[in-house]
């Protein structure tokens, strides 16, 4: 099976790559090339939807690792845009080229432990601080009742 690996050069991707090697053909899609041998490496990035729709032909499947990986790396707006409209491209990607599987990979690092966290249900285990998110979610103009 052909694989795109978006953050393919990630310690995740790292892992990923042992594990599914050589029993798949494995390309990483990144913006840093990998420290590891891949099969093939595309330089690119998740806002570029052209390229990443050139990277996404041919293949069988997608396992969507890149994000920024929490708070503090990327200001609030950097980060939900590269999370949620980088998704949204490598999504629309897989639809334009006929890919049928995608994989999508995250965790509660890709937004931070924030008050949004809260307001989705999310109650977090004691230790927990809030994070950049949280400052700009409070600084946003409320919506009007409908």
């Amino acid at each position: 099976m052909r694989v795109l690996v978006t953050g393919g050069s990630g310690i995740v991707g790292s892992y990923l790559r042992r594990a599914l090697a050589p029993a798949h053909r494995l390309t990483c899609f990144s913006r840093t090339a990998p420290a590891e041998p891949w099969d093939a490496w595309i330089g690119g990035d998740l806002m570029d939807a052209d390229g990443l729709r050139r990277a996404c032909a041919g293949q069988d499947a997608i396992i969507h690792l890149a994000a920024v990986p929490g708070p503090g790396r990327a200001s609030p707006a950097e980060l939900l845009t590269l999370n949620v409209i980088g998704t949204v491209n490598v999504l629309e990607a897989a639809v334009a080229c006929g890919v049928e599987r995608v994989v999508l990979a995250s965790s509660a690092a890709a937004t931070g432990f924030s008050k949004a966290a809260e307001l989705l249900g999310y109650r977090p285990r004691s230790g927990w601080r809030g994070s950049d998110f949280d400052a700009w979610l409070q600084a946003q103009p409320e919506e009007p009742s409908a």
